[in-house]
């Protein structure tokens, strides 16, 4: 498969007319600033005397930035590829449970808040980008922002990577020893908006290929999503709804998320 997706790219010398992006969307040929002050958290602390202070720099990143990295420590890499897949599904599974466990002590909620049917379906999504002839006319993944509960991105070392961040667009360079972290609106939800779900996009590269494992966590179709009445009991943003009725709000508005996201505040708000 990658040989012949290589051969294409290098026959192809424009980009075909249906994957050109509206003159709006396009990343154009501008230089784009770095984020050079993504929060980085080390979680082997978060077992010790340091745990309270992981647990706040992950709320911390989350109310700032809407994500963050974190180090990679898997454990030995099988040798066949079911097993690969295998033991990443597993480890990732893991990984982003652990990462709940610390937001929801974070927030003051029960331990397990969000197993079960909060984070009962986990997609794993591998997305292998050729190299563009112009990369300024579209996009490897338009701008968009995650649905779901939490997401986890396994970069690759080509850059590509971009949020949407004090106003403007800016590249998020790879690390291949780092996770990248994202809370979804479901996180925001929960957190009666406090976290923030950053708007991000993927621009494709003149010469490199490019490939990224993403690992969603989505609650079931018919789990009741809304702020945890242990964190705004009083003071509610939103009201509750089904995982499947926010997915079809969202996917009728454009996957525009304020835009769902408005159809379900409380009139006070």
């Amino acid at each position: 498969m990658e040989i012949l997706m290589s051969n294409w790219s290098k026959v192809v010398k424009s980009v075909p007319e249906n994957y050109i992006f509206p003159p709006d969307k396009r990343p154009g040929k501008h230089v784009f600033p770095v984020v050079n002050d993504v929060p980085v958290i080390d979680l082997e602390n978060a077992q010790g005397q340091n745990r309270a202070d992981i647990i706040q720099q992950i709320l911390s990143a989350s109310q700032e930035f809407g994500f963050f990295q974190t180090k990679l420590s898997y454990g030995d890499k099988p040798t066949r590829y079911r097993e690969v897949v295998g033991e990443y599904s597993v480890e990732a599974r893991k990984f982003l449970l652990r990462m709940l466990d610390l937001i929801s002590e974070g927030l003051g909620l029960k331990p397990g808040y969000f197993n079960g049917e909060l984070s009962k379906i986990q997609l794993l999504s591998v997305n292998h980008h050729i190299p563009c002839p112009n990369p300024s006319l579209t996009l490897g993944m338009p701008e968009h922002t995650d649905p779901n509960l939490i997401t986890m991105l396994h970069q690759c070392s080509v850059p590509g990577l971009q949020v949407f961040h004090k106003g403007q667009w800016m590249n998020v360079d790879p690390t291949t020893d780092s996770l990248i972290v994202i809370p979804g609106l479901q996180l925001k939800v929960i957190s009666n908006g406090k976290f923030c779900s950053p708007i991000h996009r993927v621009m494709t590269h003149s010469e490199e290929s490019r490939t990224t494992i993403g690992t969603f966590l989505i609650p079931s179709n018919d789990v009741v999503i809304e702020p945890a009445k242990d964190y705004a009991a009083d003071d509610p943003v939103y009201r509750g709804f089904t995982y499947k009725e926010f997915f079809s709000t969202f996917t009728g508005s454009n996957c525009v998320a304020e835009t769902a996201l408005g159809c379900f505040k409380n009139n006070t708000k």
